[in-house]
């Protein structure tokens, strides 16, 4: 595995960032300790793993399936450092962005108020990506249903449509559920051929798209 240290910008605070990067496309942030350890040795190293993502495809499951977690990828930002980071709800149900996160480092979260002087984004609290924040930080669920309809509702655009979607197998779990509380509301509606064509969640939309008007009226 070929690796490469390279010292990056974009943040203000007490630590000195440097990125990993290797071929699997894994990035590690390694924070060095600004303090001066004089004939003590080197600075103290600490490090976590960074989430960046190459395009939405990168995303992973977890980040695509949870209800607390929204990859910035995915939204329009004009600032790469928070594109590459995620907004997450913490412990306390707030919405902040977060970095970094590891087992052994925990979890680096900024306050979106302190973004501007983290990232010295121009304009501050006007910035562009700012504003689309600010609208997300009052969501209260980013899984994905929520964020279809009140990402419209709030006029933020996707880089690409398709990042909205549950992983295959988070998408296989939910049909097995809602199969068995659709299935006698689909069964009375449709008949039962119908019941032998669903296979997976779109299935299940693709009876309302367009629906069979006349068969659904006339079993009803």
């Amino acid at each position: 595995m070929l690796l490469f240290i390279v010292p990056t910008r974009g943040m203000r605070h007490n630590f000195l960032p440097y990125v990993l990067f290797d071929t699997s496309k894994t990035i590690f942030l390694i924070y060095a300790e600004l303090a001066q350890l004089g004939e003590r040795g080197p600075p103290l190293i600490v490090w976590g793993r960074r989430h960046m993502y190459d395009s939405v495809d990168d995303i992973s499951n977890e980040d695509r399936d949870s209800l607390f977690i929204l990859p910035l990828r995915m939204l329009p930002l004009e600032t790469k450092g928070l594109a590459s980071a995620r907004m997450i709800k913490n412990a306390r149900l707030e919405s902040v962005i977060e970095v970094f996160s590891g087992s052994k480092t925990g979890s680096g979260q900024f306050s979106i108020r302190d973004l501007p002087r983290e990232f010295d984004l121009t304009g501050g609290a006007e910035h562009s990506d700012m504003r689309i924040l600010r609208k997300l930080e009052q969501i209260q669920s980013y899984d994905v249903y929520s964020l279809r309809l009140t990402l419209r509702e709030l006029e933020i655009d996707l880089r690409d449509v398709y990042s909205l979607r549950l992983s295959d197998e988070k998408s296989k779990e939910l049909t097995t559920y809602m199969t068995a509380f659709t299935r006698p509301l689909i069964k009375e509606i449709y008949g039962d051929s119908v019941m032998t064509e669903i296979k997976n969640f779109e299935d299940i939309l693709g009876l309302f798209r367009p629906p069979a008007v006349k068969q659904a009226l006339h079993r009803l």
